[in-house]
């Protein structure tokens, strides 16, 4: 439900395509609204057969960005993706295999750090969704790298 009193008009704001090798792991879509600047995210991947399976939840405009998560796998666990709408100073809780927590603090660069000593994840990268739109980030090698054709600061 809209908080603002917009009534949105969602255009395609591009993807980031998500690769294992020459894999995709998943594609993270975008929509923005032409007004008030709302974004919506979608995440499709292997077994994602609707267009409404997969969808976030609309996020109003404001101090909060949509942030992409990616993780390593271990063993048998593959590495995966996923996009969550922060601010600096929330707690974001992801479950992944390598790095012993899975609660990551937003730092005010909108990249997650480790809640227990603040340090940088070594299984765990994140980039603004706004930067990562039409591009692409391989998961074969880590740290993942971001390819765009937009300027980024990562």
């Amino acid at each position: 439900m809209s908080t603002t009193r917009c009534v949105h008009d969602l255009r395609y704001a591009g993807a980031l395509n998500v690769m294992q090798g020459e894999e995709v792991v998943k594609i993270v879509e975008a929509w923005r609204c032409r007004r008030c600047g709302a974004t919506k995210v979608g995440l499709r991947g292997p077994g994602i057969v609707t267009s409404t399976e997969g969808l976030l939840d609309l996020l109003e405009p404001g101090d909060a960005r949509w942030i992409v998560v990616l993780w390593r796998g271990v063993g048998g666990i593959p590495p995966d993706v996923t996009a969550v709408a922060a601010k600096p100073g929330d707690v974001v809780k992801i479950e992944t295999p390598h790095e012993g927590e899975d609660e990551f603090i937003v730092d005010s660069d909108y990249r997650l750090r480790r809640r227990l000593d603040g340090g940088e994840p070594e299984s765990v990268k994140s980039f603004q969704l706004d930067e990562a739109l039409t591009g692409w980030i391989d998961l074969a090698e880590w740290p993942p790298r971001l390819f765009t054709l937009k300027r980024h600061s990562g």
